[in-house]
């Protein structure tokens, strides 16, 4: 099926400055985000503290209300955090918080055309939004552009494995959420390996997300 991606991203746009004003509460953030965000939180505080040991640069893409490189800033003080989302809704959620520490920023911009020279980042994060691009490939070469050499990405979305599972839910996803792709776990490894990176670690965790760590 062609889809449209310029509308499709018009779309994509709209459905999440209306999302935004809900986006920090209710039940769905409660039962479903939290655990994501608790989960991310582990494996960016393990890169942080394992592998780099040091301050760093971070980038979170579709950062969405800031919240993850809200809570981090918490421990790492010392680092500087930096978001992007598409959504200036979401952006002026983020911002409206309570400021954290000193080196956090937030900036509009597209995941295919991130404003920053290559090899600025550390480590880049990008949660429960993969699924939305409608340039995959695109996004993961522009990721991979920002990393330094040494730089690590940790990947977190939804894939259903089983066929008839994401062929039964992945319509109802589809209308409920405007996402462009589902994926399977060896699909977004073969897109990962494609576009340069070296998975080190991957898993699932709670409704079919997977994480993925991977090197530059």
């Amino acid at each position: 099926m062609h889809i449209d991606k310029t509308k499709f991203e018009d779309k994509n746009k709209k459905m999440f400055s209306w999302v935004a004003r809900y986006y920090d509460n209710g039940l769905f953030r409660k039962y479903y985000f939290e655990k994501i965000y608790d989960r991310v939180l582990l494996e960016a505080e393990g890169t942080m503290k394992n592998y780099f040991g040091r301050p760093i640069k971070l980038l979170d893409v579709a950062c969405g209300t800031g919240e993850i490189i809200n809570r981090l800033s918490r421990k790492f003080p010392e680092s500087e955090f930096l978001g992007a989302d598409f959504s200036e809704e979401m952006l002026a959620k983020a911002r409206a918080k309570p400021p954290t520490a000193t080196k956090i920023r937030f900036l509009a911009a597209e995941v295919t055309a991130l404003p920053f020279a290559n090899e600025t980042f550390d480590l880049i994060i990008c949660t429960e939004a993969f699924h939305h691009f409608s340039r995959p490939d695109d996004a993961l070469r522009e990721i991979r552009r920002l990393l330094k050499p040494d730089g690590m990405f940790l990947l977190i979305d939804l894939a259903f494995n089983i066929r008839v599972i994401k062929t039964l839910i992945g319509p109802f996803f589809h209308w409920l959420e405007n996402a462009y792709a589902y994926y399977s776990k060896p699909e977004l490894e073969k897109k990962l390996e494609l576009n340069g990176f070296v998975i080190q670690k991957s898993y699932t965790y709670y409704f079919n997300n997977y994480f993925f760590t991977a090197k530059k």
